[in-house]
């Protein structure tokens, strides 16, 4: 006789906002960021570790990515990023007489699709604009979504002078995740939510 799955004790089906988690995972990133040597900082190098916490005896997955900053030509000021998941161009502009910064990420995946990203730096705009979406019936998605922004700096002992900037523990959440409305309620979708750990220089 079949057996059902038991459902994650993360979810709530019922209610006005609903929680679906039955298929999250979580991971621990561990990350080092640096710059490259003989670039000037131009060239961002990161190299790590993705730890599966739901299949604690897995292997690890390597990680290693890199941002160039682009300081002159057409495309200055700006970014090239490259990872496991994507390649990208990066850039920043502040609009509204420097009241409302923007960012975008243009690329695609690997496997070819595009891959598009658009950051508003404004919290009423953001929240005016999810709710329009909500309303409207449509989806509201993140994907490798980090969440963060604190930062610790380490003395640590065999840090040289000449090395640069000091060495920065930086923990982070990272997220994938969907808000829908279905019917009257609201439905949060968590398909990830990891831990970030990364020591940058």
């Amino acid at each position: 006789m079949p057996t059902l799955a038991r459902p994650s004790r993360w979810d709530r089906r019922d209610g006005p906002i609903r929680l679906k988690a039955d298929a999250m995972n979580h991971w621990l990133r561990l990350r080092h960021a640096f710059p490259a040597p003989r670039t000037d900082g131009l060239l961002r190098l990161e190299l790590g570790l993705d730890l599966n916490l739901r299949q604690p005896k897995s292997r690890p997955v390597p990680w290693a990515s890199c941002l160039l900053k682009i300081t002159k030509g057409p495309l200055a000021p700006g970014a090239i990023e490259v990872n496991p998941y994507w390649a990208t161009y990066n850039r920043s502009w502040v609009v509204a007489r420097g009241r409302l910064p923007l960012d975008a990420k243009l690329g695609a995946c690997w496997d070819g699709t595009p891959h598009v990203e658009v950051g508003v730096g404004s919290l009423p705009i953001i929240a005016i604009a999810a709710a329009g979406m909500l309303v409207a019936g449509k989806p509201i998605r993140v994907t490798r979504k980090e969440v963060g922004g604190w930062r610790l700096h380490l003395g640590l002992p065999r840090q040289r002078p000449a090395a640069g900037e000091p060495y920065t523990l930086e923990p982070a959440l990272e997220l994938d995740a969907g808000v829908q409305r279905v019917g009257r309620a609201l439905e949060l979708s968590l398909g990830q939510l990891s831990a970030v750990l990364r020591v940058s220089q």
